[in-house]
């Protein structure tokens, strides 16, 4: 509802930020320039722990097997976390930290479908359908969010937590 509301009051482009990522001085005006740079494309950031020590927790993703169900990720998950890593990289989805989408995309693919995907993977389907309609999708390892990993579902291997907790969450 508030992207609705956004482009509504006439916004030309969404950021896209969960509530538990944290970003540094500067990098609104990063990713803000990193889309000009390539105008009309969806521009996702390099997913880094905001715990120390810092490890890199979503590249993002080069393709899927679909009959796998399994996403080839640039890199693996949770390596140390190098300020040289830097670019701009083609992505087939990119998730909720810090994905910068022009207002146009949304008059083209439509928003995130919260009916089937309400609180996961609406990110993913969005960024998929929005490359499936011809729309380019970048990773910038140069736009860095920090997240709270252990906060998330998806951040548990950093937290012991037991069979049935898992299940739970």
């Amino acid at each position: 509802e508030g992207i609705k509301k956004a482009l509504a009051l006439g916004a030309d482009s969404i950021l896209i930020m969960n509530n538990d990522t944290h970003i540094e001085p500067g990098y609104i005006q990063k990713i803000k320039e990193t889309a000009k740079e390539n105008p009309g494309a969806i521009i996702g950031s390099l997913d880094v722990t905001n715990q120390e020590p810092r490890m890199v927790f979503f590249f993002f993703l080069q393709k899927i097997i679909w009959w796998k169900a399994k996403g080839i990720k640039y890199h693996r998950t949770y390596i140390p976390y190098d300020k040289t890593i830097t670019g701009l990289h083609r992505s087939i989805c990119l998730n909720g930290r810090g994905t910068f989408i022009p207002a146009e995309v949304f008059k083209k693919t439509g928003f995130l479908d919260e009916k089937n995907l309400p609180q996961y993977a609406s990110d993913f389907d969005f960024t998929i359908r929005a490359g499936k309609s011809g729309i380019p999708c970048y990773i910038s390892w140069d736009c860095v969010v920090y997240s709270e990993v252990t906060k998330t579902g998806t951040g548990k291997p950093f937290v012991y937590q037991s069979w049935g907790s898992f299940l739970c969450s």
